[in-house]
């Protein structure tokens, strides 16, 4: 069933951004064009998985699909297509590939690794993943089958639950620092 719905999903998806993703690209201030460190991305950090051609297809197609979903709802939101400093981000490039792989893992039950397991091996913590996974959900949620909502949903308690939050983690000076804070805004503004 989930394979299904992911087949269907990423039907018209390619493993290469896209020409609407190329037209942000674009978009970007002068020298700062993503494209190269986007697409090289989305080649090497799957590779940290040691998954199999096929998935890493999978994980990379409902990456660019969430990534121009993301870009098109801010650029209807802000009237504007330069979207330089996000694109530029690599801790929200890499959350977004682990909550992709995320969902990939979870609707077709090959890797059976259990979480963080994949943010951990894309390098991303549990705040980025939560910060992500909220922006992920807002944009697909209602597309997404009630076992993968359901698996989200399980994902997001157990980021809720952990130690991150207490007062003695270090994200709470973090998130007091303005400039940290201000970070995150940007990815969680609705």
């Amino acid at each position: 069933r989930g394979s299904r719905w992911l087949s269907a999903f990423l039907a018209e998806e390619g493993t290469e951004p896209d020409a609407v993703l190329l037209a942000f690209f674009a978009a970007c201030d002068p020298g700062q064009d993503p494209t190269a460190a986007v697409t090289e991305r989305a080649r090497e950090i799957p590779r940290t998985l040691g998954i199999d051609a096929e998935l890493a297809g999978l994980g990379v197609r409902l990456y660019y699909r969430s990534l121009r979903g993301i870009l098109q709802k801010e650029e209807s939101r802000l009237k504007k297509n330069n979207f330089s400093g996000m694109l530029q981000d690599d801790a929200m490039h890499r959350a977004l590939l682990a909550i992709c792989f995320e969902v990939v893992d979870h609707s077709l039950k090959r890797l059976s690794r259990p979480y963080p397991a994949i943010p951990r091996a894309f390098a991303v913590g549990d705040f980025e993943f939560f910060v992500m996974m909220e922006n992920f959900s807002r944009e697909f949620e209602a597309q997404l089958p009630p076992p993968a909502r359901n698996h989200l949903a399980s994902l997001r308690a157990q980021i809720l639950d952990a130690p991150i939050w207490e007062a003695s983690s270090p994200l709470t000076s973090l998130l007091a620092d303005p400039d940290a804070a201000r970070h995150f805004n940007r990815s969680i503004e609705p």
